[in-house]
C-alpha cells in the first residue's frame, strides 16, 4: 500500500472463475478463519482472502487501521489482483470495513456483499444515540444478504438492519 503496508492475501480455486468470493475477517484474526468456506467453494469460483493491515501476516502497524483506510487497502487488493465479479464477504469488523469499501467505491467491481455476524455501525457516537441505520445500508448497491447466528448479540441490530 502507499503507506509501506503490505496485504498478505491467500487465493485458490478456479483462477478464471467468472465469480470471485472475496473475504474479509473480523478484528484479530486471519485469513485461515475462512478456510473451510474457501475450500468449499473452490470448484466453482476464485477465492481471496486477505489479512487487513494490523492482523494475520500483514503489517502491524499504529497507524490508519480505519474501516475507511482498510476500505482503501481492500480497493488496493481487488486492483492489484484484477479481481472482477465479486462476492464481497465480510464477518464481524471485516462488515464495518466491507462497509466502507460500499460507500467509498460505490460498489466498484462487487456483484454483491455477504455480511456475517455484526451489524453496520455509523460509528461510536451513532450507536450510543441508536442511530438509524438504514442511511448506512443505502451505502449498499449492490444485493445484500446478512447473516447472524440465532444467539448472536447483534441479532436485534440486523433485524433492523433489514426492515
Amino acid at each position: 500500500m502507499g503507506d509501506g503496508v503490505r496485504i498478505h492475501y491467500v487465493e485458490g480455486g478456479v483462477p478464471r472463475a467468472t465469480t470471485t468470493v472475496l473475504f474479509v475477517p473480523g478484528w484479530s484474526t486471519s485469513t485461515a478463519v475462512w478456510r473451510d468456506q474457501m475450500t468449499a467453494l473452490a470448484s466453482r469460483a476464485r477465492v481471496v482472502s486477505i489479512d487487513p493491515r494490523s492482523q494475520g501476516d500483514s503489517t502491524i502497524t499504529v497507524k490508519s487501521n480505519t474501516p475507511e483506510q482498510r476500505a482503501k487497502d481492500l480497493h488496493e487488493v481487488i486492483r492489484s489482483l484484477r479481481l472482477a465479479n465479486i462476492v464481497l464477504v465480510g464477518w464481524s469488523q471485516g462488515v464495518q470495513d466491507v462497509a466502507a469499501y460500499a460507500a467509498a467505491f460505490g460498489g466498484e467491481s462487487i456483484l454483491g456483499y455477504v455480511l456475517v455476524d455484526s451489524a453496520i455501525g455509523s460509528g461510536a457516537a451513532a450507536a450510543v444515540a441508536k442511530h438509524d441505520r438504514r442511511p448506512t445500508l443505502a451505502r449498499f448497491n449492490r444485493p445484500a444478504l446478512i447473516i447472524a447466528a440465532a444467539d448472536s448479540s447483534e441479532i436485534e441490530a440486523q433485524r433492523e438492519m433489514s426492515r
